[in-house]
């Protein structure tokens, strides 16, 4: 079984004949690279090291598994069409803006989607931890979405999941048999659940023509008295967007003594009534969306336990 064949290479080199007009595109403007260039030296430098050996992201476990190159975006497959509309659109660019379509044509869009349910099977090298997390990953999304999953081998249109190395999978329903790999390292949850994103015809946020009119972000500091700490607990979150982690909206609570780290985030309403205890007299609040409207009411107090919830704050 393998991710390359004819087609694909045609695809891979369809994507080097633009290479250099892809790299002008993304390109910063002097004024750009500057702001980026100080925002830079605010950071403080922090040595990860690996955990898994695989790799700690889709990424780094499809560069280690030497696919990365020959897939879009690091994890996407496409076909012929697909690339070829995607490279239409590269050349429509003038590079002073982002061409005002999504990846592919709307008149694929009906096609390229699951109307009638998802159906999968697993090849017989699965194994059990893949299965799992396909499933699990399946799971999530019917859970929050009105996408349906059936495990159908014989189905016209089918997805086979199969352990080949990395993780990647086409985008949307493309036709016949399709296949979506979760080799050595891509056996979690998460993963599965971004792949099938995928298959279900969703690309990388930023790929979006209009992504930046779709990412809000609220930001505000709660304060209290010097010597004295805060109490969160967060009252409602309207939208259950938790598929593939809190990607789609969502509350950042900084609550941690060191707050240049990343606070606790929450993305679901079965998370309400979570409380949170700060180190200091200041939280950090980040509300976000990127498409979805969502609703956080958070409550807070500072003083004694016995004191109650009387502030509240919501996005």
């Amino acid at each position: 079984l393998q991710v390359c064949g004819p087609s694909f290479l045609k695809i891979r080199d369809t994507f080097k004949r633009v290479e250099e007009k892809i790299v002008k595109t993304l390109r910063l403007t002097p004024e750009l690279l500057k702001s980026l260039q100080e925002r830079l030296k605010k950071w403080r430098p922090i040595k990860n090291d690996k955990v898994e050996e695989a790799g700690d992201s889709i990424e780094e476990i499809n560069e280690n598994s030497q696919v990365g190159e020959d897939l879009y975006q690091a994890d996407m497959v496409l076909t012929v069409e697909q690339a070829e509309e995607i490279v239409e659109g590269i050349e429509e660019q003038d590079g002073k803006s982002r061409t005002k379509r999504q990846a592919f044509k709307d008149h694929r869009y009906p096609r390229m989607t699951w109307s009638e349910g998802v159906n999968f099977y697993f090849h017989e090298s699965a194994s059990k931890e893949v299965r799992s997390a396909f499933i699990k990953g399946a799971k999530l999304w019917e859970k929050d979405t009105c996408i349906n999953f059936a495990e159908n081998s014989s189905a016209t249109d089918r997805i086979m999941v199969f352990p080949q190395q990395g993780c990647w999978s086409f985008v949307g329903k493309v036709g016949g048999e399709q296949n979506l790999s979760l080799g050595a390292g891509c056996e979690s949850v998460a993963t599965a659940a971004h792949e099938i994103g995928h298959a279900l015809g969703l690309l990388h946020t930023m790929s979006r023509y209009d992504r930046d009119d779709y990412i809000t972000l609220n930001t505000v500091n709660i304060k209290s008295p010097a010597g004295t700490v805060i109490q969160v607990r967060l009252k409602d979150f309207s939208t259950g967007l938790s598929v593939d982690g809190c990607k789609y909206a969502g509350v950042e609570i900084k609550t941690n003594k060191d707050q240049t780290l990343t606070g606790y985030r929450f993305c679901s309403p079965d998370a309400a009534g979570i409380t949170l205890q700060s180190f200091t007299n200041r939280v950090p609040i980040m509300t976000y969306n990127r498409i979805y409207q969502s609703k956080t009411v958070l409550e807070y107090r500072y003083g004694t336990y016995s004191t109650p919830f009387r502030f509240k704050i919501i996005y």
